[in-house]
């Protein structure tokens, strides 16, 4: 059909049968097809994003120490730690210092626009906590690349491997 109806539109020669117009094509109405055709694609392609700008991250921002307050692996639900459980993260000069319960890291850590970087490797110790398996997801939600975003006192890092929640 869309072959047939584009011959139509644009052949001088077109069946009156086959086009959506009585009466042949004239070369003006030929281009107010092709701008109407036209016009949706050219204002998708230069409309920008219709949300407002997350505004760039700083060191000074994340400077301080994070203590979790929620964490969600992917294809999870979320999980609160337990009472008395501490898990926090203080990024200091391009490093990170880590309490995992009753585990302490550290490890490389950079602050980018929109992201955070800690590890992907990290020196822990490994003593068997009271919370774990909770230490330990933690760990592999934190180390690598995620999504940082700031709101008031929440810190919140984005990854495939799901989402920590830190509150100052």
């Amino acid at each position: 059909m869309f072959p047939a109806m584009f011959h139509a539109l644009f052949n001088r020669q077109a069946r009156h049968d086959h086009c959506l117009f009585p009466g042949p094509m004239t070369p003006q109405l030929r281009h107010l097809v092709v701008a109407a055709l036209l016009a949706p694609v050219t204002v998708a392609a230069c409309s920008g994003p219709t949300g407002p700008s997350t505004p760039a991250l700083s060191t000074e921002q994340i400077a301080g120490t994070w203590t979790l307050t929620a964490q969600q692996p992917a294809g999870q639900g979320e999980i609160v730690p337990p009472a008395g459980v501490v898990f926090s993260i203080e990024i200091i000069d391009g490093r990170a210092a880590v309490r995992a319960d009753c585990n302490r890291c550290n490890g490389a850590a950079a602050v980018g626009d929109s992201t955070v970087t800690v590890g992907p490797l990290m020196a822990c110790t490994r003593a068997f906590c009271p919370s774990a398996p909770l230490d330990d997801t933690f760990l592999k939600l934190l180390s690598g690349d995620s999504t940082a975003t700031i709101a008031g006192d929440t810190l919140t890092l984005r990854s495939d491997r799901g989402v920590l929640r830190f509150r100052r």
